[in-house]
Order: C-alpha cells, then structure tokens, then sequence
C-alpha cells in the first residue's frame, strides 16, 4: 500500500481513532472487479452487464495503457529505437494470448541479441519475432548461445549506467 494514499478519517467511518486506507483493495476476477473501501463498502463491476460498444472502448483503453506503459522509463532519455522494439514486443505478446509476458531481459534483447548472432538488421529480426509462435520465440530465448549473448548486451547496459554513478546516497551505517 502507498505512503502517501489517502486515509479516511475516524468521523467518515465512525470508528474512533482508527485510521484505514481509503482505497482498500481491488479484485479482479472472470467475471469483473470488486472493489472494497477502507470503510467496507464494496462496489461490484460485472462485465456481463456492459454494452458491446463499451466492452470495444474499454478494451482499446486498457491495450493503449499497457502498450503505452511499456515504454515509460524509455522517454527520458529519448530511446526511439528500444521503444518502438518494446511496444512491437508487447504488442506481440497480446497477440500471442499472454497479458504479463515473464521477462528475463529488456523485450529488445532478445531481438538485438538474435541479429548479433545471425548477422540481421534489428527489425527485420524484431518483424520475424513479433510474428513467431510463443513456443518458438521461448525455444529461440533459451538457446544457449542467444541467453549468452542477452547477458552481454545486459553488462553493457549496466556498465554504461554504472558509469559516473555516486555511491554517495548508499549508507550501510558500518
């Protein structure tokens, strides 16, 4: 729960000096979401209940937030390239039936490390993922050769961001 979320004060719940987060939990289940307020009120969303067209504005909300999410930490630094690749990723892994893809690796590693090895242009390497089969892209990811190369594309990143990095903000209190 965050810090800084909001409380319900002891008058709004009528319990004395007891303080509850005001947003308590969500619970997403097949048939929609329950969401309980620190008060106890539940509020039921039942999806069986929402027209068509609704369900279709939704669902493009929800894929424009998780696609768009995907690149959050990308903008800063203006990495057009590694976003473009993410967003093709996650867009394949929508396609391919899975919401949380399991990432060992940024989604562009295995892409930028597949095109090392067989000498490919990244996009083109990152077309022919985005269009293979969740097995076959797992079979390509657990290769020894293209894991080996993931950890060195990896190290490079963390070398170049270690680089000018203060220790300074680290107290071990030792």
């Amino acid at each position: 729960m965050k810090k800084d979320q909001d409380k319900v004060a002891p008058e709004a719940t009528n319990e004395a000096e007891v303080e509850k987060p005001f947003f308590l939990k969500k619970v997403v289940h097949k048939d929609g979401i329950d969401f309980r307020l620190g008060n106890g009120a539940k509020v039921v969303f039942e999806v069986a209940k929402v027209a068509p067209e609704i369900l279709q504005q939704a669902a493009l909300h929800g894929f424009s937030q998780k696609i768009g999410d995907s690149i959050a930490g990308l903008s800063k630094e203006l990495r057009f390239k590694e976003a473009e690749a993410v967003m093709a990723e996650v867009v394949a892994s929508l396609y391919a039936g899975t919401w949380n893809a399991k990432r060992e690796s940024e989604p562009s590693d295995l892409c930028e490390a597949l095109a090392i090895l067989k000498k490919l242009n990244v996009e083109d390497v990152r077309e022919a993922v985005s269009k293979a089969s969740k097995e076959q892209v797992k079979a390509w990811a657990a290769n020894p050769a293209v894991k080996a190369q993931v950890l060195k594309i990896k190290e490079a990143r963390a070398t170049k961001a270690a680089k000018g990095a203060s220790l300074d903000d680290i107290d071990l209190n030792v």
